[in-house]
């Protein structure tokens, strides 16, 4: 997930623009969906998102033709910023990316979720291995 603010701010998209203006705190997250530029993929993780108390996930698709990027987002954007996400997350054709906004601290553990499910719905996910994420700036503690 990266955080695509900046991309919204200002832009034809009103109802993330005026989120964003009306409020410093919040944020538009992008969640990206390597091959699932569909819009039955894009369907169902709306109707998932409901089903968990959400009025659902706008969408931008990445296809053959429709480099620009494609769905209601990208039409309201515009090209320049849609090509900017694109450039900032590496989308390819046939990817789509998913976003969620809103003050982080109100909807971090829905997007999590919607990372988790992507992933699984999407076969992302390899089931046969275990990996560990070592922070080795935790505890970050010194003792003087």
């Amino acid at each position: 997930m990266q955080d695509v603010t900046a991309h919204f701010r200002g832009s034809g998209f009103k109802v993330f623009a005026g989120m964003i203006a009306s409020d410093p705190a919040v944020e538009v997250w992008a969640i990206p969906a390597p091959k699932g530029a569909t819009a039955r993929f894009a369907t169902r993780m709306n109707a998932w998102a409901q089903g968990e108390g959400q009025p659902g996930l706008g969408y931008i698709f990445w296809r053959e033709g429709e480099e620009g990027g494609a769905g209601p987002l990208a039409k309201n954007v515009g090209v320049e910023r849609t090509e900017g996400i694109r450039n900032q997350l590496g989308v390819n054709v046939g990817d789509a990316v998913f976003f969620v906004a809103g003050r982080p601290k109100d909807f971090i553990t829905f997007a999590g979720l919607a990372r988790a499910k992507i992933g699984a719905d999407l076969d992302l996910i390899d089931r046969n291995s275990i990996r560990v994420l070592l922070d080795r700036r935790f505890p970050d503690v010194r003792m003087e």
